[in-house]
């Protein structure tokens, strides 16, 4: 029994030794201003953190994790007669998102990997206008994703999603909290272009 536990770890270390271990991900930043003919100014500030680990077993497959975490702040105005002011009228919403994945290497050319990640999400948004609560938002999905990847040298690389043609399931139950009794709307969505709210994210990694 010694000796079966002795060779395990000895293949598990081996593999480690072999496999690649990568650090990186992505922000964003976005800024937009609207001037109408009437009234005050519209904007909107929006921010994007994804960290993303990822550990190749071989040349072909792996696993990773990214997490999310995104802040948006415009002040577009509200209209609700149940929301009290408060002297603030700005929409604040804040959200976070989990996302083991699988991925596996489709081809390899030159510099560049393409590569299909299937990737299990679950999330949670809120919104607050002023010191109000609006709503929150929970979603849950599963979904599989293509990408490239741009390998500069040995350590440092480049990769792109391709959320615009995701394919998969994924599932959002909406909370209205302006409203009494909170209603509750969910929304369903089977088949492609699921994830087009953000057609391409590109992020930067580094192997180690």
């Amino acid at each position: 029994m010694k000796k079966v536990i002795f060779t395990m770890c000895l293949l598990a270390a081996a593999a480690f030794c072999q496999a690649q271990f990568s650090i990186g991900g992505s922000v964003g930043v976005g800024y937009d201003k609207t001037k109408p003919d009437t009234g005050s100014d519209l904007k909107t500030l929006q921010l994007n953190v994804s960290p993303n680990v990822n550990f190749m077993f071989d040349d072909k497959m792996g696993v990773g994790l990214e997490l999310g975490f995104n802040y948006k702040k415009n002040n577009n105005g509200y209209s609700n007669p149940i929301i009290v002011y408060n002297g603030d009228d700005n929409f604040k919403t804040t959200g976070w998102l989990i996302a083991p994945y699988f991925r596996y290497v489709v081809c390899e050319f030159d510099n560049f990997n393409l590569y299909a990640d299937l990737k299990v999400n679950v999330g949670n948004e809120k919104t607050k206008y002023g010191s109000n609560d609006v709503n929150k938002v929970f979603s849950l999905g599963a979904n599989v994703v293509p990408g490239v990847c741009y390998n500069i040298n040995d350590h440092c690389s480049v990769h792109a999603t391709l959320n615009v043609v995701a394919l998969g399931y994924n599932y959002k139950k909406t909370t209205d909290q302006t409203l009494p009794g909170e209603p509750v709307t969910k929304n369903t969505n089977i088949g492609v272009n699921v994830n087009g709210n953000t057609p391409l994210n590109i992020g930067f990694f580094y192997t180690l």
